[in-house]
């Protein structure tokens, strides 16, 4: 799954935790649900385009926290965001850095993944963004 989905339920789990250790644990519950439900998932690549695509990525799920949370940032988002989001970039890091000794976690990560392609898989993650901002619009 993109970042931008996973920040976002990231956020909202960081506004209605109050403990960290249910904030981690959330956080990464929360990251494998997303990542089994069908969704696009770029492969990591060292090329320009997947850099570009990442960042991009990345830069539109931080305006959507900021959005989320009407600006007021504080450590308990900062720490589910952050952690949800760690499963990813851990394996990105593994992949291009040839960590071989990590590798069984990226199996792991990959076994998880239900990638669906380009079409319906952003449609599903489209949807679960759609669901945070109406729990934010109607809920929170």
């Amino acid at each position: 799954m993109l970042f931008t989905p996973h920040l976002l339920v990231g956020a909202a789990i960081g506004l209605v935790a109050d403990d960290w250790w249910w904030i981690i644990f959330l956080s990464l519950v929360f990251h494998i649900l997303l990542d089994i439900i069908p969704h696009y998932d770029p492969s990591y690549t060292k090329t320009k385009k997947y850099y570009l695509w990442s960042a991009g990525d990345l830069w539109i799920g931080l305006i959507g926290v900021w959005w989320l949370v009407g600006g007021k940032v504080d450590w308990k988002i900062l720490l589910a965001i952050m952690v949800s989001i760690l499963p990813d970039v851990w394996s990105f890091l593994i992949v291009t850095g040839k960590w071989r000794w990590w590798y069984w976690f990226v199996s792991w990560h990959k076994k998880i993944q239900f990638d669906c392609g380009l079409g319906w898989g952003m449609l599903t993650q489209f949807l679960v963004v759609v669901i945070v901002v109406l729990w934010k619009l109607f809920v929170y």
